[in-house]
């Protein structure tokens, strides 16, 4: 379950590193997707259950797409 957590923590990462910084709040899908948490959770958890190498996989997306450009 950790994993998941930590997936979900990348993917939302992921996406606020996609937009300006400037034009994001913690609220900023609270209007136009207030589950975006729950969706977020649900999709890593159900692909990591298929998968086990999906959270190290995303991590590792990430670090290299936000810390060694």
């Amino acid at each position: 379950m950790g994993d998941v957590i930590v997936a979900s923590l990348v993917i939302v990462s992921l996406l606020v590193s996609l937009v300006d910084a400037h034009a994001l709040s913690v609220d900023y899908y609270a209007k136009t997707c207030p589950d975006v948490d729950a969706i977020v959770a649900k999709v890593v958890k159900k692909a990591a259950m298929g998968d086990s190498t999906v959270p190290s996989a995303l991590l590792r997306m990430h670090f290299h797409d936000c810390f060694i450009r």
